[in-house]
């Protein structure tokens, strides 16, 4: 019965070194020396995140008006008087 075991054993062996690996995940890392194979748009980056604080400041104009309308809306009575809460 030892023998075949080993036969056994012998067997798998040989046909799971000869099978291809699978690697489950890959790491990524980091390049010490500078070949981290980036795309130089830096300037691109700047023109992006400018356009972004712009509409982001816009946005924050537009809702600040909005709560200034509403808010004199509010306390203003037909007659034009504050109204005290």
């Amino acid at each position: 019965m030892r023998g075949r075991s080993s036969l056994a054993l012998a067997v798998m062996l040989a046909i799971s070194a000869s099978l291809p690996t699978v690697q489950v995940c890959t790491r990524r890392e980091v390049d010490w020396w500078g070949g981290r194979r980036e795309p130089h748009n830096r300037g691109r980056r700047a023109e992006n995140d400018a356009a972004a604080l712009a509409k982001a400041e816009a946005k924050r104009q537009r809702k600040a008006a909005k709560r200034l309308a509403s808010v004199a809306a509010s306390t203003a009575d037909s007659d034009g008087h504050n109204v005290s809460s």
